[in-house]
């Protein structure tokens, strides 16, 4: 067994001035490259209609439907999600000027504008608002904003009063920096006030004192607002936020910014393909959905840190959050006025060559429009389902609506109960035959270990932080001859457990990823195989198999790459590895509802006293990284 540190960085100092740089170069928005471009999807009609129509209805890739995702989306139909109600319009709105001014005191352009859609029937109607990004932005009056048209027509026809605003002057340097999106949640923040004016059938500017306080802000204009019957229709106390790109990055502040005003409206995020802005306190404790597409060419996939973040904070969270890599995806497709396909960018994919596995534009809309449905359908209690992606009693699924992913769930109140992996957790650990532990720090930019780097984002937004992981490989790397020994002895990997009591909990989970930079040790099979076993004090076993095909243990595409850094050129593993959830619940062991109530023993096996968990692979040869095991409550 070796019980060795492995640090992803040459040097200390390179690693210093790098995680420095990097932060610079997300703070001006990494993911928010302004190139020439206007929306020609969307065209506006004068009459503030939009008039463009629903894109013809996607296919979906082949692949099983999950009876978890089908249970609380109950679309019989898996084409024509753009025909859900196509007589809910969307309309353009120009709400005039916010009047924002710069740091010394300048006006600044910044036009009240946006699309608008609300549900048939009476109110009122929890608010739902999209939050573009800044790729393609040549001018404030570009409409970017239209480019969700298809999700602000679709969440309408889920019961929301469905926006997406025009939050363009906060990427422009034209008339000075925003700083840390002030000017987006100026105009954000004016839209609302604007909402509930005419929620309450007044003209804007003359909003009563209690709506003042509600929203702290009012607009000094009497047009009317929005143009269309908001009477008692908006419910500006259940606001939702989905941010693209660098309006990821808004919606999160957005969030505090309303929390330092004593405000408390948002209840939910959904970052997709987002940037991350560097934080010491917490993230958000409201329910947190994050959508990682495998070849993102701007963001690199961020959004993975915030999910490792809530991770580590679940034992204390109250709200949980879902990261879903979505196979095949881009940056760009979820916003019709992103014209450019990201993935014929500067980066390299893999498999870039092998088209067959890219979704569509239609495709990634479709993904993100039953996204969303599911994922306010768990905000809602009187929508709940037992068989939901969300609860802890399923395995994660292989796919979502058809589309292959690799999703993880933080629940409020998982606690991790393997050693923290370090030199101590090693030293704990035993293992047999071939199988070895090292312990690694993951830190970015990554450098050359031997083998490349495990390129999985390091947690960068908490600079204290770095993300440790187990390593773990079994059997022999190939040799040249190219075959790997076949040993009297399996290989396994047993942990002690902090926790014994397991009677309290639905489910075990195990973040892990294939490290497929280990080329030889994963190249008999790049996906790999586990059976997960529970020791409890008598000796007693219970196990689980983890088949190949299990997401989190799925191979990731890649190849070695020359990167230059500054202490020189570095070997990397070019392909992204996002750590995925293997979830098996409770009652796969024996572990039964009934049993739990009874008090009973299922099994001969005691839940209360668990002492062990064994990892033992059940491929000839492989490499894994392991973060820790972690039970999800009842």
């Amino acid at each position: 067994m070796a019980a060795t540190q492995r640090h992803s960085t040459g040097s200390l100092v390179a690693a210093l001035l790098a995680a420095a740089l990097t932060l610079v170069l997300i703070a001006l928005g990494v993911g928010g490259c302004v190139r020439g471009g206007s929306l020609s999807e969307v065209p506006i009609a004068p009459d503030g209609v939009v008039t463009a129509s629903p894109s013809p209805s996607p296919s979906a890739p082949s692949g099983s439907e999950s009876p978890a995702i089908a249970a609380v989306l109950p679309l019989s139909d898996m084409a024509g999600y753009l025909a859900v109600d196509t007589n809910i319009a969307v309309h353009n709105y120009n709400l005039g000027d916010a009047g924002i001014t710069n740091a010394i005191g300048r006006p600044v352009p910044s036009p009240l504008t946006g699309i608008i859609a609300v549900p048939d029937g009476a109110g009122p109607f929890p608010v739902v608002v999209f939050l573009h990004g800044a790729t393609q932005i040549a001018s404030i009056h570009d409409e970017i904003y239209a480019g969700f048209d298809y999700a602000v027509r679709q969440m309408a026809a889920q019961g929301f009063v469905a926006l997406s605003s025009n939050i363009n002057v906060n990427y422009s340097f034209d008339f000075g920096e925003s700083g840390s999106d002030e000017w987006a949640y100026e105009l954000f923040d004016q839209t609302m006030a604007a909402l509930a004016s005419a929620n309450a059938a007044l003209p804007r500017g003359a909003a009563s004192d209690s709506l003042d306080d509600m929203q702290g802000a009012s607009v000094e204009t009497t047009q009317p607002p929005f143009g269309i019957d908001l009477a008692n229709k908006v419910d500006l106390t259940n606001i939702h936020l989905v941010g693209h790109s660098r309006g990821g990055e808004v919606a999160d502040h957005i969030y505090r910014f309303d929390a330092e005003r004593g405000l408390d409206r948002v209840r939910s995020i959904v970052r997709i393909a987002s940037t991350i802005v560097p934080q010491e306190d917490d993230h958000p404790d409201i329910p947190t959905a994050i959508i990682l597409p495998e070849f993102d060419g701007d963001v690199d996939n961020l959004g993975q840190l915030v999910f490792d973040e809530i991770l580590a904070a679940a034992p204390s969270r109250h709200t949980f959050a879902n990261a879903v890599f979505l196979r095949g995806a881009n940056h760009n497709f979820f916003n019709r006025a992103f014209t450019f396909d990201d993935r014929f960018g500067d980066r390299s994919f893999a498999n870039q060559d092998d088209q067959t596995t890219w979704l569509t534009r239609q495709q990634q809309e479709d993904f993100l429009v039953r996204y969303l449905t599911a994922f306010y359908a768990e905000l809602t209690p009187e929508l709940l389902s037992d068989a939901s992606t969300f609860t802890p009693y399923l395995p994660q699924p292989a796919t979502m609506f058809g589309y292959p992913v690799i999703a993880s769930t933080a629940f409020p109140g998982m606690r991790p109960v393997l050693p923290e992996p370090d030199a101590l957790g090693v030293a704990r650990a035993t293992t047999q035959g071939t199988a070895a532990i090292n312990w690694y720090v993951q830190t970015f930019p990554a450098a050359a270990v031997g083998h490349g780097f495990f390129n999985h984002p390091a947690v960068l937004t908490r600079p204290s932080q770095r993300l440790s992981l187990y390593e773990l490989n079994w059997g022999h790397s190939l040799t040249d001859s190219g075959l790997a020994p076949t040993l009297a002895q399996p290989p396994e990997f047993r942990f002690p457990v902090t926790m014994p009591n397991w009677k309290p909990y639905a489910a075990l989970s195990l973040f892990v990823a294939v490290d497929s930079s280990q080329t030889g040790f994963n190249a008999l099979t790049p996906d790999q195989s586990l059976a997960i076993v529970l020791v409890d004090g008598q000796g007693n076993e219970v196990r689980v198999d983890a088949p190949v095909g299990t997401p989190a243990l799925a191979g990731h595409p890649g190849h070695f790459e020359q990167w230059q850094g500054f202490t020189g050129e570095v070997t990397v593993w070019e392909g992204f590895t996002p750590l995925g959830e293997l979830r098996v619940p409770l009652q796969d062991f024996g572990w039964t509802q009934l049993d739990h109530d009874a008090g009973a023993v299922a099994l001969n096996f005691d839940f209360e006293n668990v002492t062990e968990i064994v990892l033992r692979p059940l491929t000839e040869a492989g490499a894994i990284m392991l973060q820790n095991a972690y039970l999800v409550p009842d």
